[in-house]
């Protein structure tokens, strides 16, 4: 075989690498998104909570929040 030839299939080789990486991290940012999406509520839930069952003290009015609680 050719070196011009050689040289064409290493052109296709790289760029069909190239989009399949960018298919890949697609896949991969959309599995880490759910992943960190779900913490973010998790945490959401349990902070809240936390504050209704007294495990947990914000004081509103000395971050300067004023009108939420008397």
């Amino acid at each position: 075989m050719s070196e011009m030839v050689k040289n064409i299939f290493t052109i296709i080789a790289a760029g069909l690498v190239l989009l399949a990486g960018v298919f890949i991290l697609r896949f991969v940012v959309r599995l880490a998104w759910k992943f960190v999406r779900t913490a973010l509520i998790i945490l959401s839930v349990m902070i809240i909570a936390g504050y209704f069952f007294g495990i947990f003290d914000i004081s509103f009015q000395e971050i300067g929040i004023k009108g939420l609680l008397p």
